[in-house]
């Protein structure tokens, strides 16, 4: 033992651990597996012991696929643990302890003073532990010892140094506090001895990083060795690296004491965010402030702050800020004079929290826990009240950005108003932002009450938990204002216009919302004494122009001007030249609105429930055109108002179509319609017509496809029902069903065409309309069409409603759907349905966000010849449109277009459902083809529950051809020594193969994101390329690796970057077809070249 020697002095410390850890993360990787690789017997060695300490296994739990190498502790004499021993009278010289402490004899221990001078045992004594490439010497270790001991005179405060085995590599260290642990245990049993204690309820261990697990295996080995059970441990964000998804006897677990509390603070995954703290719960209680990751204030363009300080030493802030948050937040919780102790509130997730869901103590299931030290105290009464043993206990709350962190939290309630003016102006997208101001004029700092841009809704209510801080002056320590005193509020609204979201588009009223009050209370309470009410002085609205007061006094109504925003995209460009009509927006959103006040001919004033029009019958607005999903509901046109159009189009006449004549049924037998011939009927949706270039170029390919030349396309033109308001046009859709079945039984009964080759596709409105008319086919002509297509049919006013309000598998024999732009329409401005609702629905890209979509909108407007207006739809529309885009290339190009049915877009994504016809998974043509390919798989017995959806799934490619094949890529990183030895590597794989005849599917990325690549680990992509046939004959594989300064994994400072890839394994979807592939030799894919990968190169596969 050192005289005078001190473990904790005022000097400068070491770099946080974690901060140093990310220099070490690529000698982990080489040397680590050097040191595995050292024994040629590998594994052979199982159990390293030392002495009283016991032995130490590496294999079983020690050794997983979370914890792929584990390595021996090092000897003790290597660690020299050490134990500094303070107390309120000796704070900077400690008393020092090391291994030979426990060899001597308990009576000499007592004689010499430790149980008088140094360590009272009527005390609590607290052990705190350091972590990886840390010492005992660590200031913030001194600060909190300094504030335990100015907490309680009485206690003892031992600080357990192992800063000689904290040292590199990392997985080293991980086995080194085992022997810790160990060491620690027989320190306490033997300082029991001494000391007299009758046991350890008072022995509290706090751990930060690794030394939280380190306490854990301390307390493990306590229970094993002598059946000694401590009180309580503390985990300050213990380490995830190697200790996440393990056993529990490899990390801290509520078993190792009587109480642990875990303070999570980094628990994103280190792979690919570079958490290094645990997210799982692993204690009695769990606390997540700020969610437990991403703390405020710690800084993300560390290369931009103006100080003193070095720009390595602001790169190694950055990587510990959020993981030291755990011990910031703790020694805080010690400060004198903090009063009230931060209260933290039990919820199943940090955004329910965040939204106000889990909020008033008394109302909790668990009621709520003080942070810090008396955590403990809460628990226990929380047992002495429930009579039971509560399970574990996940806790959030809120912090500031900087010192002081800990601030009371306040759920802060916007309701908004469902007054006239409300709900005549409609919803909002923005943000709110508040402060709070006294009587006497002090303010706090500005709050935005949602961080992002959300729909504010009349009549709806929101609640956020936020912490409020006092205004100040910039650089000046912040302080909690006092809520209690607020007097008034001053609101204001934030707003942006973007060209992409239509629902922030303002053409005449002026960006607004309208609440109706505001509370503020506490989340510990409900609406007691603790909660403030405010409110708007004349119903005035939040704006943009400039703060509006609330008060806590009556308001009054006063009416306001209505607002009138477009519903569709269509519809708003339409408005631009046209007139305004109300938007559906408002109409839906209008509490007022009921079905007994909105049977209308399209005027709101007319309570009439059925209008007739002769043969074509009649069209009530009662349920279920009216309901929930349908809240405004209009009768169709007349038939002379919607003037309903068929130009008939053949081989011979594709320029200047005749016009089928409704009311002379026999004039169609001179149209030039083969009645053997396939009959397309296509129509078009919203502010279209019949004569768009879209049909035209479907017509043609149809007629172009056809192998008998007997085809006929008629288009259902109807443009004069097309236009605003979207309502007025979803009933005119109605009759026009109607009409169009007259149109296919006058056809059947002058020409008596085969009903079963009559094919009907629409396009988003277009698509219910063929459903209306196999409706009305069959109800009242008993015939039934062969088969409808819906092109992205349209979700408002039909998503979730009634069969009979859309397109439906009953309305024809077979109904096929592709949906390319499922997205919600409320929220994020899709236009197409989502929900599957024929025989087969067709999901490219997922059915929304397609290739090619994000272009610039002059693109669009010079494929329309500039004109801006279709430029301008087809740039909005793009997803929308896609589908009659996708059908026609289908027809024109000879590429197999096929999809397969899978439970999810997801499970696609993975490479669930590649095997063709297998498990469910069954491989259907895309397009024309469709129906014959459906009828095959149903023929041979494949397909046993016709009824059942089903869900298929392709890839297309952002320009025509939009065809593509489908390759699942089994990429298989050896784990052959040399690959073992490199470790690791972090990039994109890229790769394009070779066929017979030239061809090649084009490069095709691996991932969009860069991927770890980890020995001895297969890695599987989806990829969608050209065709290549059914030979390919090699892969061209190109590893892409950048050194990124922010991502210590992609550092290589003596190393080449390289993977070892043993094997690819491809599979062709369209070809049935699974091929190998292999480097030549075993050759390493290199950084920045192509690497040939051929199928010779393969050794044969053992069996």
């Amino acid at each position: 033992m050192a005289d005078g020697a001190t473990v904790v002095a005022p000097a400068t410390s070491m770099l946080n651990h974690t901060a140093s850890m990310v220099l070490t993360l690529s000698y982990f990787a080489n040397i680590a597996l050097q040191n595995a690789s050292s024994n040629p017997n590998g594994s052979a060695i199982e159990n390293r012991c030392y002495g009283m300490y016991g032995c130490f296994p590496n294999d079983m739990e020690w050794t997983s696929a979370r914890r792929p190498i584990a390595l021996h502790p090092q000897s003790p004499s290597d660690i020299d643990t050490r134990f500094a021993v303070f107390n309120d009278r000796n704070r900077v010289y400690p008393l020092i302890l090391n291994e030979t402490f426990l060899d001597v004899e308990v009576n000499d221990l007592r004689s010499g003073g430790l149980s008088t001078t140094w360590i009272n045992p009527n005390g609590t004594i607290y052990f705190i532990t350091h972590g990886f490439l840390e010492s005992g010497k660590a200031k913030w270790i001194e600060r909190m010892m300094n504030l335990l001991l100015n907490r309680d005179r009485t206690a003892t405060v031992i600080v357990i140094d192992w800063g000689n085995g904290s040292n590199p590599p990392y997985n080293q260290a991980c086995a080194n506090i085992r022997l810790v642990g160990a060491i620690t245990a027989h320190v306490l049993e033997k300082l029991m001895k001494v000391l007299e204690l009758p046991n350890l309820d008072r022995i509290h261990l706090i751990g930060h990083s690794l030394g939280s697990h380190l306490s854990g295996y301390a307390g493990y080995e306590l229970y094993k060795l002598f059946a000694l059970r401590l009180g309580r441990i503390t985990g300050l964000d213990p380490a995830e690296l190697a200790f996440t998804e393990t056993h529990e006897r490899v990390r801290l677990d509520p078993s190792d004491a009587q109480f642990v509390d875990i303070v999570h603070s980094d628990a994103t995954p280190f792979v690919p965010h570079i958490g290094l703290g645990l997210y799982e719960p692993i204690g009695h209680v769990d606390f997540y402030p700020n969610g437990g990751s991403k703390q405020p204030g710690c800084q993300h363009d560390f290369w931009k702050q103006e100080t003193d300080a070095r720009f390595v030493s602001n790169m190694f802030h950055f990587f510990s800020c959020s993981h030291s948050r755990a011990y910031e937040y703790f020694i805080e919780s010690l400060e004198s004079g903090r009063s009230p102790p931060v209260q933290t509130v039990p919820c199943t997730n940090y955004q329910r929290y965040l939204h106000g869901e889990c909020y008033d103590c008394a109302a909790l299931p668990h009621g709520c826990i003080r942070f810090g030290l008396d955590s403990v105290h809460d628990y226990r009464r929380l047992q002495r009240h429930r009579h039971q043993q509560p399970t574990a206990i996940q806790l959030f709350f809120r912090t500031a950005r900087r010192a002081p962190f800990l601030m009371p939290n306040y759920r802060l309630t916007v309701q908004l108003s469902n007054s006239t003016a409300s709900v005549h102006h409609g919803p909002e997208m923005g943000r709110i932002v508040l402060q709070l101001i006294t009587a006497d004029g002090l303010r706090s700092v500005e709050l935005y009450f949602n961080d992002h841009e959300i729909m504010f809704e009349p009549g709806s209510r929101y609640s956020r938990v936020v912490t409020v801080l006092r205004s100040g002056e910039a650089g000046a320590r912040h302080e909690s204002y006092d809520v209690a005193r607020t007097d008034t509020v001053a609101a204001s609204w934030e707003y942006e216009t973007s060209l992409l979201n239509p629902l922030s588009w303002r053409l005449i009223a002026t960006p607004r919302v309208y609440l109706e009050s505001l509370t503020i209370q506490p989340v510990t309470g409900g609406d007691g004494p603790g909660a403030l009410k405010l409110c708007p002085t004349f119903n005035t609205p939040i704006n943009t122009i400039g703060p509006t007061v609330l008060r806590e006094e009556k308001r009054i109504i006063m009416a306001e001007v209505s607002n009138a925003t477009g519903f569709l995209l269509q519809t708003m460009l339409f408005m631009v030249q046209h007139e305004l009509n109300n938007s559906l927006i408002h109409l839906i959103h209008n509490g007022t609105l009921s079905s007994e006040s909105n049977r209308t001919t399209g005027e709101l004033s007319m309570p009439e429930d059925t209008r007739c029009y002769g043969v074509y019958g009649c069209f009530p607005i009662t349920y279920p055109w009216i309901d929930e999903k349908r809240p405004v509901a209009y009768h169709p046109w007349s038939p002379a108002q919607v003037d309903v159009r068929y130009p008939v189009f053949t081989k011979p006449n594709t320029t200047h179509p005749p016009f089928i004549d409704i009311d002379n049924p026999a004039s169609v037998r001179k149209l030039g319609i083969r009645p053997e011939g396939r009959i397309y009927f296509i129509t078009h949706g919203y502010i279209e017509s019949g004569d768009r270039p879209w049909i035209q170029q479907m017509v043609d390919a149809f007629l172009e496809d056809d192998p008998e030349k007997t085809a006929t396309c008629i288009v259902i033109d109807w443009r004069k029902a097309s236009n605003p308001p979207y309502t007025q046009t979803c009933a005119n859709i109605r009759l026009i069903g109607a009409i169009t079945a007259h149109v296919i039984n006058m056809l059947y009964e002058e020409l008596n065409i085969d009903v079963d080759r009559v094919h009907l596709l629409g396009h988003s409105l277009g698509s219910h309309l063929c459903g209306y008319a196999g409706y009305y086919l069959q109800k009242d002509f008993g015939l039934q069409v062969g088969r409808i297509t819906g092109l992205d049919p349209a979700e408002p006013l039909f998503s979730d409603t009634d069969p009979l309000v859309r397109l439906d598998r009953s309305d024809a024999k077979f109904v096929d759907v592709i949906h390319s732009d499922g997205s919600e329409w409320v929220s994020k401005g899709g236009l197409g349905m989502y929900q599957p609702i024929g025989h087969v629905d067709f999901y490219p890209n997922g059915g929304y966000n397609q290739p090619g979509c994000n272009d610039p909108m002059t693109k669009y407007i010079r494929k329309h010849d500039d004109s801006f207006f279709w430029g301008f739809q087809e740039f909005f529309g793009c997803n929308h449109l896609r589908c009659h885009q996708f059908l026609t290339d289908s027809v024109r190009h000879r590429c197999p277009f096929v999809g397969i049915g899978c439970e999810s877009y997801a499970a696609f994504r993975r490479g669930e459902c590649f095997d063709c016809d297998r498990d469910g998974h069954y491989c259907i043509e895309f397009g024309l083809k469709a129906r014959d390919s459906y009828r095959r798989l149903i023929e041979h017995g494949i397909i046993t529950d016709p009824a059942a959806p089903l869900s298929v799934y392709m890839f297309t490619g952002p320009d025509s051809p939009y065809c593509r094949s489908h390759y699942r890529v089994l990429l298989r990183v050896s784990d052959e020594e040399e690959s073992l030895i490199h470790g690791g590597e972090i990039g994109k794989m890229s790769l394009e193969v070779h066929g017979e005849g030239g061809l090649r599917s084009g490069r095709m990325e691996f991932s969009a994101d860069p991927v770890y690549f980890e020995p001895g680990r297969n890695y599987t992509a989806i990829m969608a390329g050209a065709d290549v046939g059914a030979a390919p004959l090699k892969v061209l594989l190109s590893w892409a690796y950048r050194t990124n300064p922010l991502n210590p994994l992609t550092w290589r400072l003596l190393a080449s970057p390289r993977v070892y890839v043993q094997e690819l394994v491809m599979q062709l979807l369209e070809q049935r077809l699974s091929v190998r592939f292999c480097p030549l030799n075993g050759a390493p894919v290199m950084a920045d070249a192509d690497n040939e990968f051929r199928r010779e190169y393969c050794a044969p596969a053992s069996t």
